[in-house]
C-alpha cells in the first residue's frame, strides 16, 4: 500500500508515518514539531488545527486505500472535524472505513495526542475509476 502513496511530498514535509494498515483501517502518526504550533499559542505546545486536519485526511485516505482495487483512485470530497481538546504532543490518527459504495466511501477518524482524544473527523471520498 505504501507504493500507492508515493511520491508523497506533503507526507515528507510534515514527517507523517503510516504505522498500521489493514482492510478498512489505517493509523497515521505525526510527531509534534515547533513549526506546527498554533498562532498565539504563547508557547503552551498546542498544535495548529491544520496539522490535526491533515492527519485526519491522511488516515482516512489510507483506510480507504486498503479496500480499493489497483485501478481505483480516491479524492476527498468532504471533511468534517470536531475539535474536542487542545492537541499537545505527537498525533495519532486512526481511520476506520464505515461504508464503501461503488462511487463514494465514508471514513470515521479519531485523533489522539498525549493519550487523549483531541478530535473526531468524518471524511467522504469519491472513488475514482479509470477513464474508458
Amino acid at each position: 500500500m505504501l507504493r500507492r502513496l508515493q511520491p508523497a511530498p506533503f507526507w515528507d514535509l510534515v514527517g507523517a508515518e503510516l504505522t498500521e494498515a489493514v482492510a478498512g483501517r489505517a493509523v497515521v502518526r505525526i510527531a509534534a514539531r515547533r513549526e506546527f504550533g498554533r498562532s498565539g499559542g504563547m508557547g503552551d505546545g498546542t498544535l495548529h488545527g491544520g496539522i490535526v486536519a491533515s492527519a485526519i485526511d491522511m488516515a482516512a485516505s489510507c483506510a480507504l486505500i486498503t479496500v480499493l482495487s489497483e485501478d481505483e483512485g480516491r479524492t476527498t470530497v468532504d471533511l468534517t472535524i470536531n475539535y474536542l481538546a487542545p492537541a499537545r504532543g505527537d498525533l495519532t490518527a486512526t481511520g476506520t472505513l464505515r461504508r464503501r459504495g461503488g462511487r463514494v466511501a465514508v471514513i470515521d477518524i479519531e485523533v489522539e495526542a498525549a493519550g487523549e482524544t483531541v478530535a473526531l473527523g468524518r471524511a467522504t471520498f469519491a472513488i475514482l475509476r479509470p477513464a474508458k
